[in-house]
């Protein structure tokens, strides 16, 4: 019998304790079920975590093997994987209570006809709701949302540093831009919100949290071969206002990185 899935030497530890799992291995063969038991704590789900490659931008680490196919899977993630056909069914108060053990392994793999099944059900959650293509794919939209909201943020934190620095008013630049082909969801929001007042509180969206899903998106545009170089900018200003101290606060403060906020509202 063949060997779908192969994993050597797996080992999970969180936040540099001790070993969570240690030296597992195992063969999954195609047409097979396996089945891991153990008491709470034995790390039955860091196991699954850490094949699956949630672990890799976590608090956690994992070292060991993973191969599909015969073909080693180099730092494997959630995506990478998926795309692989090797999800994780979530547990618990993560599942949808009315869809059978079936259609959650389905769902998982995003089969469309199971995605629009449950369409009512997000939609209490949502306003919108796009489906994305097959898995991984609604990952990758995800995190290019991001890395463009990011970019927008720079950019209206540069063009406030330039208006500013030649002595014009925040606020009636923030207003005319507005009005023009510059207005936009980040100029409404975290321009007029938080670099007009130079405030950015803490246990917001913070200056850490950015450079995470930011080096997401990275990573997919290094995996399909673009040179995302405007997202490379943001990452630099980024780790810089992190360097700076303000890793903690909400990431629009990489306006201060710039230079310092002059004309800000009162």
């Amino acid at each position: 019998m063949t060997t779908t899935l192969f994993v050597r030497d797996l080992a999970v530890t969180y936040d540099n304790g001790p070993p969570a799992v240690s030296g597992y291995s195992v063969d999954l063969m195609a047409g097979t079920l396996t089945v891991i038991l153990g008491r709470n704590g034995a790390g039955k789900t860091s196991t699954l975590r850490g094949i699956t490659g949630f672990l890799a931008h976590e608090s956690g680490s994992v070292r060991g093997t993973i191969a599909l196919d015969g073909v080693v899977v180099r730092r494997p993630n959630p995506l990478r994987l998926s795309r692989l056909g090797v999800g994780l069914v979530a547990e618990r108060d993560k599942v949808f209570a009315n869809m059978s053990v079936y259609d959650q392994m389905r769902l998982v793999m995003s089969a469309r006809d199971v995605a629009e099944h449950i369409r009512p059900l997000l939609l209490c959650m949502a306003t919108d709701v796009t489906y994305c293509g097959p898995a991984g794919s609604g990952q990758i939209v995800k995190q290019l949302n991001n890395m463009v909201l990011f970019q927008n943020v720079l950019a209206i934190a540069e063009a406030h540093a330039v208006a500013t620095a030649a002595g014009l008013d925040g606020t009636l630049l923030f207003d005319a831009l507005s009005k023009g082909s510059a207005d936009s969801f980040a100029l409404r929001n975290h321009g007029m919100k938080a670099i007009l007042s130079d405030e950015y509180p803490l246990n917001a969206f913070s200056t850490d949290y950015a450079l995470k899903d930011l080096s997401y998106a990275l990573e997919v545009a290094s995996a399909t071969g673009v040179a995302a170089q405007g997202a490379e900018l943001v990452r630099r200003v980024l780790e810089a206002t992190r360097e700076a101290g303000w890793g903690n606060q909400y990431f629009p403060v990489l306006r201060r990185t710039i230079g310092p906020a002059k004309g800000t509202a009162e």
